[in-house]
């Protein structure tokens, strides 16, 4: 009997070996939510721009720059600093380079043609002036630093050139949110690039792009913290406070606004420990709060889930290769298919492509969800899509449209209701389902992790019952589906900050894979850590293929 217990552990060892959990890489989510007016420091001359090397703020009207402590009492100001080196007419933006304790200002010839620009230099010790580099012809707004080269915006062009060190031109980008006016300001926060719209344009937004190695890709228009903060600003060096250039027409004053950077927490998910072959130890760890406390930690598990990392261009959903058992839902003409032109993370994606005939539309089985499951995916839309999302029990479905009007719509008593918020173009977006409540006939829908309709109703109907589906409806037109999953939580509340934490997962089948991600929930939202996979072990501690151990 004792040779026997010692085949089974070692035959458990082995599973616990040659099935471990790995990680699978997702996209990140931008941690940034809001920008949150704190205070201002009035009448500064902040006309143009302002930054902080963590000590000072350096604040630019038109013609000169103005050193302060943080309680806005002056320390020294230079005397026509936009006449240094070339003569311009007006300095703008300014940057503060740590590396060199220096401070980069964009200059122009505005509004005298031909256009001019220079980014001229000066110490920030004494304001005292360096040197200057002119950049393109256009009227230069600002730069900022990041991935070892300068980027340059400008007044009157929605491009951001990009210099390297020695200040030699390599490349211009388009900066797409934009549709007639260039940024004032530049933020680099990681791989996102914040920009500031210039004051004269129609929308008030400070733009945020991804870099993704070649260009950019638009991420989301953020609200600044007042109407008036159309001007340059910067990030506390180390801190999550960002400083603005607020501008004041009516009152002529030149402000400096205070905002804190409120965001997702940071999260990081571990491999999975102690897994036997109906629980594990799910771990994590919350790297950054966001600025604010964390009132729920845990981790979201699955079986339901496919990244669509497998296939072909056009291979049929149908195939179900991944972890999700599609079905075509229009008789084998449908182009829900396998993509590797777009993917919000890895390599593909499914594309739901209409040809001006068939329409593309995938489903998979899925008992209705309880208010404890959560349904996310990612989607990206082209300009003229409408695509629908559904789900039913027997009785009701909800029902999600993406409507070609850009509007989010849910759908009960047999017409859309506008949930007031918009999905952008080209641009991968969150999606999720959460608190179904089939007797209430009501359910929340959340963008981005943010809510945007709390208790939508439902349509009373049996359709749709035991399944998810996927579907696009308009003219020629291409939508994209990726990390599709229907999500169980176990979690816990209350008052939590940064650092590792674990709980354990149990309930759950043998010989089964799972997906896991940890996640963390703060005022501004939810963030998430990377997804990691792995397999319950075959038999019970104690079993052996139906055979008690003892």
């Amino acid at each position: 009997m004792i040779k026997r217990i010692s085949v089974i552990l070692l035959a458990i060892v082995l599973l616990a070996t040659i099935l471990p959990f790995g990680n699978i890489v997702l996209g990140d989510i931008l941690w940034v939510k809001e920008f949150e007016y704190d205070s201002k420091l009035e009448d500064k001359e902040a006309f143009q721009g302002v930054c902080s090397d963590g000590t000072y703020l350096y604040a630019v009207d038109n013609h000169n720059i103005r050193k302060y402590n943080k309680s806005g009492t002056l320390q020294t100001a230079t005397t026509g600093a936009y006449l240094e080196g070339t003569d311009m007419a007006q300095i703008n933006s300014i940057y503060y380079h740590a590396t060199d304790d220096r401070l980069y200002v964009g200059s122009s010839n505005y509004p005298i043609p031909p256009y001019l620009g220079y980014i001229k230099v000066f110490e920030a010790s004494d304001l005292s002036y360096v040197e200057e580099h002119q950049v393109k012809n256009y009227w230069c707004e600002g730069c900022a630093f990041y991935d070892d080269a300068w980027w340059v915006t400008y007044h009157n062009w929605k491009y951001v050139s990009k210099y390297n060190t020695s200040w030699v031109w390599q490349a211009d980008y388009a900066l797409s949110f934009s549709s007639t006016h260039g940024y004032q300001g530049l933020v680099w926060i990681g791989d996102y690039l914040f920009a500031n719209l210039h004051e004269g344009d129609p929308t008030n937004y400070c733009d945020v792009y991804k870099w993704n190695g070649s260009g950019f890709d638009e991420v989301v228009r953020l609200d600044r913290p007042t109407e008036d903060c159309t001007q340059g600003m910067g990030k506390e060096p180390g801190d999550n406070i960002m400083w603005w250039a607020e501008r004041d027409l009516v009152e002529s004053e030149g402000n400096i606004v205070k905002s804190y950077i409120n965001g997702l927490p940071e999260v990081t998910t571990f491999n999975c420990t102690d897994e036997t072959s109906t629980s594990f130890q799910a771990n994590g760890e919350i790297t950054n709060d966001g600025s604010a406390t964390i009132t729920t930690r845990g981790f979201y598990y699955t079986t339901v889930f496919d990244d669509f990392e497998w296939g072909e261009d056009e291979d049929p959903l149908s195939n179900s290769e991944g972890a999700i058992d599609w079905t075509d839902g229009s008789g084998g003409s449908s182009g829900a298919e396998i993509d590797t032109a777009y993917h919000y993370a890895g390599t593909r994606s499914a594309r739901l492509y209409k040809d001006g005939t068939n329409n593309p539309e995938a489903y998979f089985s899925q008992t209705p969800l309880t208010p404890d499951q959560v349904i996310e995916f990612w989607f990206k839309k082209d300009t003229n899509v409408y695509a629908a999302f559904w789900h039913g029990d027997g009785t009701h479905y909800i029902r999600l449209t993406l409507h070609f009007d850009e509007n989010i719509y849910y759908f009960y008593d047999g017409t859309n209701h506008d949930t007031g918020a918009d999905i952008l173009v080209d641009t991968w977006q969150l999606f999720s389902v959460r608190n179904v409540n089939w007797v209430a006939a009501t359910y929340d829908i959340y963008l981005n992790d943010s809510i945007i309709k709390s208790g939508a109703t439902m349509e009373t109907s049996a359709s749709y019952s035991g399944v998810i589906q996927f579907g696009n409806y308009a003219g020629t037109s291409e939508a994209w589906l990726d990390n599709v999953g229907v999500w169980d939580v176990e979690d816990e509340s209350g008052s939590f900050g940064e650092g590792e934490y674990d709980l354990e997962i149990s309930g759950l089948d043998p010989a089964t894979t799972y997906y896991v991600r940890a996640f963390a929930k703060n005022e501004a939202g939810i963030g998430y850590g990377a997804v990691v996979m792995g397999v319950t072990s075959s038999v019970p501690v104690g079993y052996s293929w139906g055979v008690i151990i003892g």
